[in-house]
């Protein structure tokens, strides 16, 4: 990704968000953007810049202003080649996804309509006695385990702006 200079101003208008640089003379050579929206708390959730400038400014993340809190780097799938393996202390495959549920009563009126309308619906559930996690682990199912009929969705959010 490239950013421009406002793309840039306004991430760093984001609450909370600190951004970290390397630099070899005068080029900018990596950065970090670490708390992207309260979300994001202890999150790479942006990087940029060659491997070796990147994992150093990870280390001195991690060692210096972050050395009590462990930091999660959030990289795609595949970057060709295992950039953070060896700085890692736990490895997590898999999407990342943040929810936040709104209107519980709402998400299982839907959910109960869509069992309804798959013959799915065998018993009235006592929903609400379910917590905002136990519902969206119902609904939308979890980590390779799938509920008796997941909502066919796609959510999509703002990115923590």
């Amino acid at each position: 990704m490239v950013r421009s200079l406002a793309e840039m101003k306004q991430l760093l208008n984001i609450p909370q968000t600190e951004v970290y640089v390397t630099q070899s003379g005068n080029a900018l050579t990596s950065y970090v953007a670490i708390n992207k929206g309260k979300d994001f708390t202890h999150y790479i959730h942006e990087w940029a810049g060659d491997k070796e400038a990147v994992q150093n400014n990870v280390i001195a993340c991690q060692t210096g202003p972050y050395r009590e809190h462990p930091l999660t780097l959030i990289a795609p799938f595949d970057t060709g080649e295992d950039w953070f393996g060896p700085l890692a202390d736990h490895h997590w495959l898999g999407s990342l996804g943040l929810i936040k549920l709104l209107d519980k009563n709402l998400l299982l009126a839907a959910y109960e309509q869509h069992l309804k309308s798959k013959n799915k619906l065998t018993e009235q559930k006592e929903w609400q006695k379910l917590t905002d996690e136990e519902c969206l682990i119902q609904v939308l199912g979890k980590d390779g385990w799938k509920s008796q009929s997941p909502l066919p969705l796609f959510l999509w959010g703002f990115d923590s702006i």
